[in-house]
């Protein structure tokens, strides 16, 4: 009867769940050594990999900005004026670069004779920029003044076509600081010289100084450029990269690594 009960207990004994003692190994015990070095490469190849990507692409991102690689980014000036304001503006656009170094690359091509060729030259992706002169701005401007048209509008004088879809970070970093920086100065001081021009013609005609005053614009601002996206970097133009730029960095940085060793101090992610 006890040998019964006896084998009955150890029966019982056996099919009993064991206790199981978890982490019973540290980090570095020689029983890990194989599981160790699955870890460590599991978690430095990708570290490694990820290190060089932005190594690589942050070296090509501040290689492109150097006064050397600037220079390819080509800003034509045209005249399509023909008048005051065109001549002067190209002459002083040269004289700028002449006395204050540009990073771009300027070109001037009197060729370009018409507004539709200067759109081209930034769609074509043959110029960054194209600061243009319409045509008849100088003329414009004395026709106001002289019918005192209050619907004249100084934006109507000079364009500035660019594509910001092309390079962002290059046309808003680069391109319009750099070519506002010379026009911008130029444009004010050719109104400058232009009211005055007018007003010393007309010293001492009311009429004409009243006609004048009916256009506020003309003589305060009478140019101004206005610009305009070709291209503008907007959500559709903006989604094939950033939907490129969601995968590239859900494949790095989601690495859901996990090496769990039962009965041994090795856990991680």
């Amino acid at each position: 009867m006890d040998d019964v009960k006896n084998s009955v207990i150890n029966e019982v004994a056996i099919m009993a769940p064991q206790e199981t003692v978890l982490y019973s190994k540290s980090f570095f015990a020689k029983e890990l050594r194989k599981s160790r070095k699955l870890l460590v490469f599991s978690l430095l190849i990708p570290l490694l990999y990820e290190t060089l990507t932005i190594w690589g692409t942050a070296s090509l991102f501040y290689g492109s900005t150097t006064s050397t690689s600037l220079k390819r980014l080509t800003i034509y000036a045209v005249d399509l004026d023909g008048g005051f304001l065109g001549q002067e503006m190209l002459e002083g656009i040269r004289a700028s670069l002449n006395s204050t170094p540009n990073p771009l690359g300027w070109q001037f091509d009197d060729s370009v004779n018409s507004d539709v060729m200067s759109r081209e030259l930034v769609t074509d992706e043959q110029a960054w920029a194209v600061i243009q002169v319409n045509a008849n701005a100088s003329s414009s401007l004395d026709s106001a003044l002289r019918s005192g048209n209050a619907t004249y509008n100084p934006l109507s004088a000079i364009m500035l076509y660019y594509a910001s879809a092309r390079n962002q970070m290059s046309v808003g970093s680069a391109v319009l600081p750099a070519v506002l920086g010379v026009v911008n100065p130029l444009v004010a001081k050719f109104g400058a010289e232009h009211t005055t021009m007018f007003l010393g013609a007309n010293t001492g005609n009311a009429t004409a100084m009243q006609i004048a005053l009916r256009c506020k614009g003309c003589l305060a601002s009478p140019f101004a450029v206005q610009q305009v996206d070709l291209h503008p970097f907007d959500v559709p133009t903006a989604a094939g990269s950033v939907t490129v730029g969601l995968v590239f960095v859900s494949k790095q940085d989601d690495h859901g690594y996990r090496i769990h060793i039962p009965n041994n101090k090795a856990s991680s992610y």
